[in-house]
């Protein structure tokens, strides 16, 4: 449905006044125009809605700690140098794992990091933790904590084999226990045995899809017409298959074309998911930077074709068999930076 306009008319009369030669006084034979806007009530003109969009790029927090709704800040782990893994504290013989993936976790190491929570609205959480090669009776505590002590917490038995899903655990804060807008620490404790931490997850029980529904529900406040992703300069290095499949196998990696950190965590799937729940129609931005043509095709397949293309075969496989027609493609940004 388009956006309507009333239509005006513009009445223009030209008189001829006498005008002296300083500001503001009168020349002979100086032709003033005067307009004079009139409304015409029985007219109307209908703007279509696809003229005006709106734009969502992985730049800042945009998309992650805003519209992604897991309040973890590097949930992988990741590392750039020996400091570590980016905003995470390592404590009582936490170490970084020899491959870089993940931290070594001896009985009593810690990890920490600060996070912020909607306790303003919701008081339960649910995460997950990811541990590769646990020890048959390794088992973590999760906490969060205050500087008043501990608001809640959760024992997690390690499984000793490796699941695409993760280990859930469930923290739940008392009403005495909600500080908004104030930090919390999230606290992981190798309480028995030994194993290495890859992953950790935490999201409001109230997410929607992975996403936080004051964002959701704002969005779709706006009716946007078109939403354009994944940027921006960020579609310049952005590769699409790294935001598909299970969240595990994602790979982070530094944002491309902005400061911090890139989990694929929001992709193709999550980014068409929240098209429908504002209403917007999608609008994908390939890489014409460091990508390649190939690489553009697949995903326009992987969108739009069906199961019997291959890459229709592994949209299915990631949990959506049908296309998602998706009709709006451009082919690069402003092509700006090293690609």
């Amino acid at each position: 449905m388009g956006i309507r306009f009333r239509r005006f008319s513009l009445a223009i009369g030209v008189s001829v006044l006498a005008c002296g030669p300083m500001l503001g006084t009168v020349q002979p034979h100086e032709e003033i125009t005067r307009v004079h806007p009139q409304w015409l009530d029985q007219d109307t003109v209908a703007i279509p809605p696809g003229i005006f969009g709106d734009f969502l790029e992985h730049l800042g927090d945009a998309v992650y700690h805003t519209l992604w709704a897991n309040v973890v800040y590097n949930p992988a782990f990741w590392q750039a140098d020996a400091a570590g893994p980016k905003q995470w504290t390592l404590e009582g013989g936490a170490t970084l794992a020899p491959d870089g993936h993940g931290v070594q976790m001896p009985t009593g190491a810690i990890v920490r990091q600060v996070v912020y929570l909607p306790v303003h609205r919701e008081l339960r959480y649910r995460g997950r933790i990811w541990a590769a090669a646990p020890s048959a009776d390794a088992k973590v505590v999760v906490r969060l904590v205050r500087a008043n002590g501990i608001v809640a917490q959760a024992e997690v038995p390690l499984r000793t084999r490796a699941k695409a899903d993760g280990v859930p655990f469930r923290l739940n804060i008392a009403p005495s226990g909600a500080s908004p807008g104030e930090p919390y620490d999230l606290v992981i404790e190798m309480r028995l045995g030994t194993g290495r931490l890859t992953r950790v997850e935490l999201f409001p029980e109230d997410a929607v899809a992975g996403m936080d529904p004051e964002v959701v529900q704002a969005a779709k406040a706006l009716h946007i017409s078109f939403l354009r992703w994944p940027g921006g300069n960020f579609s310049s290095g952005y590769h699409w298959r790294r935001g598909i499949g299970p969240r595990s196998t994602r790979p982070t990696v530094p944002n491309p074309a902005w400061p911090g950190l890139e989990t694929h965590a929001f992709g193709t799937n999550e980014f068409l998911r929240f098209c429908r729940l504002i209403g917007a129609s999608p609008m994908i931005c390939v890489n014409a930077g460091d990508g390649t043509p190939e690489e553009a095709a697949d995903w326009v397949e992987y969108c739009n074709g069906s199961v019997d293309t291959p890459m229709g075969r592994l949209r299915a496989k990631d949990g959506h068999p049908a296309p998602y027609h998706v009709r709006l493609w451009e082919v690069g940004n402003e092509l700006y930076g090293p690609w």
